[in-house]
């Protein structure tokens, strides 16, 4: 990442200045751990959460079983405040989450 293009640096940016650097989270603790130690643009963070599987097998495909725009819309809203209280970020309905899914390195 250093000296190289990185995508990450301006979200880390946007969530020191309006979120105190809280709120990132990694695809496991132990890759959390890991991408803290090794990529600098994470060290000013206060903290690098590592989520295990964030997506209980029960709640799988439940996206599925909405019926119309509302009923997405109310999930979609009781999502975002349940991550917000989770993760203790500020109660905003009209945040915006960012999440990113993908390698820090290129694929083997």
């Amino acid at each position: 990442i250093e000296g190289k293009f990185c995508m990450l640096k301006p979200v880390v940016d946007y969530m020191k200045k309006y979120q105190r650097g809280y709120g990132v989270c990694a695809v496991s603790r132990n890759y959390a751990l890991e991408a803290s130690l090794k990529h600098t643009v994470l060290w000013g963070l206060p903290e690098l959460r590592g989520i295990e599987n964030c997506m209980p097998e029960t709640e799988r495909g439940g996206a599925a079983k909405l019926g119309d725009k509302a009923e997405y819309e109310a999930a979609r809203a009781a999502a975002k405040q349940f991550v917000q209280e989770k993760y203790g970020l500020k109660q905003d309905p009209d945040a915006r989450i960012f999440v990113f899914l993908g390698r820090w390195v290129k694929q083997k």
